[in-house]
């Protein structure tokens, strides 16, 4: 119930969306076509690809300012979901 149209979730940082995808995943769930996690026509791994940089990091809130942490959250995010598909 806090999935926003853009997929994310809560507060819209690319940190509590890679948390989630981990989540998800861990439980053999995915995170890119259940219907559970797919709002409008966005899924949790859209809505964490909004923050995407153009040099292929994580920003935080945007996808113009690259954040460490945000960056390894959102690799570890990734990795779990391609692991698990």
């Amino acid at each position: 119930s806090v999935q926003t149209e853009t997929g994310n979730f809560g507060a819209e940082n690319s940190n509590a969306t890679a948390m989630i995808v981990v989540g998800l995943s861990a439980v053999g769930i995915d995170a890119d076509t259940d219907p559970r996690f797919v709002k409008g026509e966005n899924s949790a791994i859209d809505g964490l690809m909004k923050f995407r940089t153009e040099t292929n990091k994580f920003g935080y809130t945007n996808n113009v300012s690259e954040n460490a942490m945000s960056t390894e959250q959102g690799f570890r995010a990734l990795i779990a979901w391609t692991g698990m598909v």
